[in-house]
C-alpha cells in the first residue's frame, strides 16, 4: 500500500508503495527527478515526480497523460523504458530506467562539440529513436541535448515525453511549444503545424549543438534570434565534414514541407552505412529477379507461373552466365538463387 507522504528533496529518504527515493537529482520543468530503489528487486530507477496545483492543474495533467501515454507505446532500445505510474494526492508519479551515464548535455565539450566517431554514433540512435515514435504516431515536440540520456552500457535514449503528442490523423497543430533555441520557425510565428516536421527541425538544431559545441544561433538578444531562426541563419564552422553540413542543411529548412523526412534520414550513408548498403543489395536483386523472368520465357518459352523447380534448374545456368547479364560474385550465391526461385510458384 503506497504511503500518503508527500515527496520533496527535504522528505528523503522515504518509501511510497515498493519504492525507496534515495536521492535528489534535479528539477525539470514542472517536475522533480529523483533516483529510487525497488524493494522488490533491489534495482535503481528514476522517479519522476508532479506536484500539481491549482493554477496550472489542467496542463500538468496533460504532460503526465501525454507521457505515460506515449511511453506505453514505445518499446525501443534507444527511448526511455517506463516501467509504473500512479498518482498519489496531488503529485503524479512515473518510474523510468535508470541512465546513470547523464545527458548528452554532458558530454558535449563547451565550443569544441564531439568528435565525427561520436557524433555518428549519437545521432544514429536518436534517428533511429525518433523513426519509430513517428511509425508509432507519436512526435516527441521537445528535441534537445538535455532530453538524450545514456544507460550503462552507453546507449542513447530519447527522454522526456511530456510534450509529445499521438497524432495519428496527422492533423496539423494549434498548440506552441518547446526549448527557443530548437523551435522551429513555423512555431514561433504561431502557425498551425506539423509535429513530425518540427522534430525534424529541432533534431538539425541538436546535430549543429553536437558539432560545435554550442547554439547554431549567434544573436545576443531574443528579438535577433527569432529573427535568425525564422530565415534558417545558422552557423556551423567550415571545419564541420562537408557530409553532416549538408545534412543539416537539409533539416534546417524554413519551409517544413521542403525539410527532410525522417525515412530519408534513416538512408544516410554515413549515419547508416549498413541499411544502405542492404538497400543497394535489395535493389540489385530485384533487378535480377525481374531479369530472370524474362530470361526463363526466353529461354523455356514457359509462362513465369508455370516454371516450376526443375525449369529453374535447368535455366539457372543459362541465366548467371548470359552475355548481356553483368552479374558480380556476391549475386551468383544461394540466397540470390532462392530469391528468385520464391517468385514462381510451381503448379
Amino acid at each position: 500500500m503506497r504511503a500518503n507522504s508527500k515527496i520533496s528533496p527535504s522528505s528523503l529518504p522515504i518509501t511510497i508503495g515498493d519504492y525507496i527515493f534515495k536521492k535528489y537529482l534535479c528539477k525539470g520543468g514542472s517536475s522533480e527527478i529523483y533516483i529510487i530503489e525497488s524493494n522488490k528487486f533491489k534495482q535503481l530507477y528514476v522517479g519522476k515526480v508532479i506536484t500539481v496545483n491549482q493554477r496550472n492543474m489542467e496542463q500538468q495533467w496533460k504532460s503526465f497523460n501525454s507521457e505515460i501515454t506515449a511511453l506505453s507505446h514505445l518499446n525501443n532500445p534507444n527511448i526511455i523504458r517506463m516501467y509504473d505510474h500512479f498518482r498519489m494526492s496531488n503529485q503524479f508519479f512515473v518510474i523510468l530506467e535508470y541512465c546513470p551515464l547523464g545527458s548528452l548535455s554532458d558530454k558535449i565539450e563547451v565550443n569544441i562539440g564531439l568528435s565525427l566517431t561520436q557524433f555518428v554514433e549519437v545521432a544514429s540512435q536518436i534517428i533511429s529513436a525518433l523513426s519509430f515514435c513517428h511509425a508509432k504516431n507519436i512526435a516527441h515536440r521537445d528535441i534537445k541535448a538535455s532530453n538524450i540520456l545514456f544507460d550503462l552500457y552507453g546507449r542513447a535514449k530519447l527522454s522526456d515525453f511530456g510534450l509529445s503528442l499521438h497524432a495519428p490523423n496527422k492533423m496539423l497543430q494549434n498548440s506552441f511549444c518547446g526549448s527557443l533555441v530548437y523551435t522551429a520557425p513555423e512555431v514561433i510565428m504561431r502557425k498551425p503545424n506539423n509535429p513530425f516536421y518540427t522534430d525534424i527541425w529541432s533534431l538539425g538544431v541538436l546535430f549543429c549543438v553536437m558539432l560545435t559545441g554550442k547554439s547554431p544561433w549567434t544573436a545576443k538578444d531574443q528579438d535577433t534570434m527569432l529573427q535568425q531562426i525564422m530565415r534558417a541563419e545558422y552557423v556551423v564552422p567550415d571545419s564541420a565534414p562537408p557530409e553532416l553540413v549538408a545534412l543539416i542543411a537539409k533539416m534546417l529548412v524554413p519551409n517544413p514541407d521542403d525539410r527532410i523526412k525522417i525515412s530519408e534520414l534513416m538512408k544516410n550513408e554515413l549515419l547508416f552505412p549498413q541499411n544502405t548498403k542492404e538497400n543497394k543489395i535489395k535493389e540489385k536483386e530485384k533487378i535480377i529477379i525481374h531479369n530472370a523472368k524474362s530470361l526463363y520465357s526466353k529461354h523455356l518459352s514457359i509462362k513465369p507461373s508455370k516454371v516450376n523447380s526443375h525449369h529453374i534448374s535447368l535455366a539457372s545456368s543459362s541465366f548467371l552466365t548470359h552475355s548481356g547479364t553483368n552479374l558480380s560474385y556476391s549475386f551468383r550465391s544461394k540466397s540470390s538463387m532462392d530469391n528468385i526461385q520464391m517468385t514462381f510458384v510451381e503448379e
